[in-house]
């Protein structure tokens, strides 16, 4: 009987910990990832990167009519929600730039538990880490203050979070439906795509944005396609 016990003792002190963070809720690894989000903007604040952003102007079937591509370098600000400031050469700022930078900044991960209904699906590997995929898909009846809160507000798509430290190391979204945002025009696309890389202290910060956006009206039909591009991060200064 003694040695039954032990038996069980030895075998049950032997067997690994139970992972708590398998049964980890998704709102609740939101709400780590969003803490962890903040962290790193503020310690990219120290860096600096070349960004180069290609925008496209795409017809109705979606061929490309134009193609421009630009080069920028972006600088940290005290907004870090928007990532930078874009500069070119010169030291200025065009529309382009502003239009680029508004698309960086990424959706307010404190907003998304409460806006969209969030799931969990298998775990994925991303950069070679082992990540929470989190799904996410719109609650209906949700309010809104301005067009762009609209258009989030019918968002459909998925996060990858590093298990580890809860870092987004890549999004992807698309619209799950067209939004009308004046009396006769509707954005009918909006598909996006973020990954990201590490920095040489081994933190991932972004690499890439990728945006295509549609929007049409009687006798009128505007669509591009952007992509920006960050590399060469340095501390500034240096």
């Amino acid at each position: 009987m003694l040695r039954s016990l032990l038996a069980v003792i030895l075998l049950a002190t032997a067997l690994p910990a139970a992972d708590a963070q398998s049964d980890l809720p998704p709102a609740e690894i939101l709400r780590r990832a969003a803490r962890r989000d903040q962290v790193l903007r503020r310690e990219r604040q120290r860096y600096e990167c070349d960004v180069r952003l290609t925008v496209e102007s795409l017809d109705r079937a979606g061929a490309v009519t134009e193609t421009r591509t630009k080069n920028y370098v972006m600088r940290p600000t005290a907004d870090i929600s928007l990532g930078g400031e874009l500069l070119d050469a010169s030291g200025k700022t065009d529309k382009d730039a502003v239009e680029a930078r508004k698309f960086m900044a990424v959706m307010d991960l404190d907003k998304m538990g409460p806006r969209y209904e969030l799931t969990r699906e298998n775990n994925a590997s991303e950069s070679g880490r082992e990540c929470f995929v989190i799904r996410y898909r719109p609650k209906s009846g949700q309010p809104y203050d301005s067009n762009e809160e609209k258009i989030m507000n019918q968002l459909t798509g998925r996060l990858w979070i590093a298990r580890d430290d809860f870092s987004i190391l890549r999004s992807e979204g698309h619209l799950e439906r067209p939004v009308t945002v004046a009396l006769v025009a509707s954005v009918y696309r909006l598909d996006f795509a973020y990954r990201s890389a590490p920095l040489p202290s081994g933190e991932p910060a972004p690499e890439s944005f990728e945006l295509a956006l549609a929007v049409k009206a009687p006798f009128y039909h505007s669509a591009q396609r952007q992509r920006s591009v960050l590399s060469r991060y340095r501390v500034v200064g240096r």
